[in-house]
């Protein structure tokens, strides 16, 4: 059984931002944290963390080998399909960095909100909501 791939997940689930950062290169992952917390939208950030107590083979010294930043490769991270691929590439190195980003509308965008004042002091016109009903009913 093969592990949880979160940057995989991620895309597949319908983030908008999904990146994976080794805790070696701090730049790199508080780059990649700051610029996740700023995104609007559904933002993964999977950090490659070696456990010094019990894994002996994913060391810090493992990870600094075998991981190669994606933006050095010119990779697009508008390209869903190329996100997937290089979150499932499976060669002697790790893909860092940022894998997928796109605006997309998010859900606060798309509330029917008052424009003056709170929801709780908002008051429904029923006439309106009537006349609303009526135009959709076939």
């Amino acid at each position: 059984m093969d592990p949880v791939n979160p940057v995989a997940l991620a895309i597949a689930g319908g983030a908008t931002f999904a990146a994976r950062g080794f805790s070696g290169d701090q730049k790199q992952l508080t780059r990649l944290m700051s610029e996740a917390v700023k995104h609007d939208g559904f933002a993964v950030v999977d950090i490659l963390q070696p456990c010094q107590t019990w894994n002996r083979i994913l060391t810090w010294k493992f990870y600094n080998e075998h991981t190669y930043s994606l933006q050095e490769t010119g990779h697009d991270v508008t390209d869903k399909l190329a996100a997937l691929e290089n979150a499932f590439s499976n060669g002697k190195k790790i893909p860092v960095g940022l894998f997928y980003k796109v605006k997309a509308p998010v859900l606060a965008e798309n509330l029917a909100l008052p424009e003056d004042g709170r929801l709780r002091d908002h008051q429904t016109s029923m006439k309106e909501l009537q006349a609303i009903i009526d135009e959709l009913v076939l």
